[in-house]
């Protein structure tokens, strides 16, 4: 596929947060349910990622024709209540630039493990809802160009009507609907070409999903997770996704607080300098407050088994409310023996 091509540079962005603004920091609380997919759709909702996974998995031809500099997140939702549990509504739309433009619409979807279901019924699903909209706009159809991250153990290769119909006579074949989708298996994708991504984006979240759930990788290469280019220190997009990877692996990878408990053995000294002090303000500030907010349970000088048993028991509750959505706060806050404002906060991730 074209994203195993080196010589394709990605093309400058036309715009970059600049120096970082008074801001408030990401909500731990958000990534406790389905952590692998809040962080996947956190990171593709960023217009400087979704630019940089366009040009990193188009071929050169293909990203020759689309007018980058109109590409924006689309404004509408295209999601309906059988894909809510599926999809995330990440659509990004631009225009061609030779003759007659046209609207592409980017679907972007993530997957942490193989589908149980065909992944082309829900692609093209997500495709007739685009174009509902487009027919209700009263604009041209959207050419649809979907690109599925995918981060799963087994290995999953695209499907095709033979593959969906294995007994099916080849001539009838030709009734099946079928189109074209990009889909990136990061675990066949090697460490050398996400080595070659060092300045961008994509390195470090590509090594993230990829060795999210491999302690031995994390236990002996968490440098490659944590450590953005020096530069993140004066952006706002550097340093959001980089919150955000810390707290994505704090919920998925007990081998990752490990590292944080000894960062002072893991990280170099120059690394120290620069990662470490963002570090420590996010434990402090960011998981601190959040946790202790809904958890009541918190960090003091760093990891403490006290967030680690109020995680455990909000993933509970949480499971629990998604089950049960009718019962009442006050109810399910005595049977957990917490308060009904924990429970309030809680049920806000499930609604």
């Amino acid at each position: 596929m074209s994203f195993l091509k080196k010589d394709l540079p990605l093309r400058p962005m036309k715009k970059r947060r600049s120096k970082i603004k008074k801001r408030e920091g990401l909500d731990p609380r958000a990534f406790m349910y389905q952590p692998h997919d809040k962080y996947a759709r956190f990171v593709l909702q960023t217009m400087e990622v979704a630019l940089e996974l366009i040009q990193f998995t188009l071929s050169k031809e293909d990203i020759d024709k689309l007018d980058l500099s109109t590409l924006e997140i689309s404004k509408d939702s295209f999601l309906d209540k059988q894909l809510r549990d599926h999809f995330s509504d990440i659509v990004y739309v631009c225009k061609t630039k030779t003759g007659e433009t046209t609207r592409i619409s980017f679907i972007f979807e993530h997957k942490s493990q193989k589908p149980d279901s065909p992944l082309v019924v829900q692609l093209l699903r997500y495709v007739n809802n685009i174009w509902s909209m487009d027919i209700k706009q009263k604009r041209p159809l959207s050419l649809p160009l979907p690109i599925v991250l995918y981060h799963g153990m087994e290995a999953m290769e695209k499907e095709t009507p033979r593959l969906l119909f294995p007994n099916a006579p080849e001539g009838l074949l030709k009734f099946v609907p079928n189109f074209d989708y990009i889909l990136l298996d990061l675990h066949s994708l090697p460490d050398e070409t996400i080595d070659a991504l060092h300045s961008t984006f994509l390195g470090n979240i590509f090594y993230a999903l990829k060795y999210s759930r491999d302690d031995e990788f994390i236990a002996t290469h968490w440098e490659k997770i944590v450590i953005f280019a020096p530069e993140f220190r004066n952006s706002t997009v550097h340093l959001d996704i980089f919150e955000a990877t810390i707290i994505y692996f704090n919920f998925v990878s007990e081998e990752f607080k490990k590292k944080i408990e000894n960062m002072n053995e893991a990280l170099s000294a120059s690394e120290q300098e620069i990662v470490k002090p963002y570090i420590v303000r996010l434990y402090e500030e960011g998981l601190e407050k959040g946790m202790e907010k809904g958890l009541e349970k918190g960090l003091e000088k760093g990891l403490e088994k006290g967030l680690e048993k109020g995680m455990a028991q909000s993933i509970v509750i949480l499971s629990f409310l998604k089950d049960n959505p009718e019962i009442p706060d006050g109810q399910v806050a005595q049977k957990f023996r917490v308060k009904a404002t924990i429970v309030k906060e809680l049920r806000k991730l499930v609604s």
